[in-house]
């Protein structure tokens, strides 16, 4: 949902930013950008602090992206961005292995096929939801609204998951 939330609505947040709809696809590759960073650092990262910490980090990456684009200000877009694009590129490898630590063998094809679908499933929850939240609340409520889910991820995977252990 993080990744695709200007999307649906860009029309109405360019307005905000003073830009063209159109930008839109520059906040997209900006994201896609910066998961190469995140994707190809990510095994290091899990290495060193484990995939728990490493999903909590995301986790916070992902809400601070969002609130910073919640300002409307261009340039805690672009580092809201920014964040977004590594979070994302790190969220594939990390998930894989907590679910390929923790998931029973018999169930592992199961679970990796839902994480898979997980990703076109959430851009049509964005789709669908960040325009109702803009209509309802506006689209920087909304963006903040959203960040709350992120952050309480964090707080249910640090009193419930276990550490992985290091190298």
């Amino acid at each position: 949902i993080v990744m695709l939330a200007l999307t649906p609505i860009a029309p109405h947040a360019a307005i905000s930013f003073g830009l063209d709809p159109s930008a839109i696809g520059y906040q997209i590759s900006l994201i896609f950008f910066f998961g190469i960073f995140g994707s190809a650092t990510s095994g290091l990262m899990v290495a060193r602090f484990g995939a728990v910490r490493v999903e909590q980090f995301v986790l916070l990456a992902l809400s601070a992206g969002l609130l910073a684009i919640a300002t409307a200000n261009l340039f805690f877009a672009i580092f809201g961005s920014c964040l977004i694009g590594i979070s994302y590129g790190m969220q594939n490898p990390v998930s894989s292995q907590i679910l390929g630590r923790f998931s029973p063998h018999h169930r592992r094809n199961m679970l990796f096929s839902i994480k898979q679908a997980g990703m076109p499933t959430g851009g049509v929850i964005a789709s669908l939801l960040i325009p109702l939240l803009d209509d309802r609340i506006g689209w920087q409520w909304g963006f903040v609204g959203i960040a709350l889910v992120p952050l309480l991820m964090i707080v249910l995977v640090n009193s419930h998951a276990p550490e992985f252990p290091r190298r």
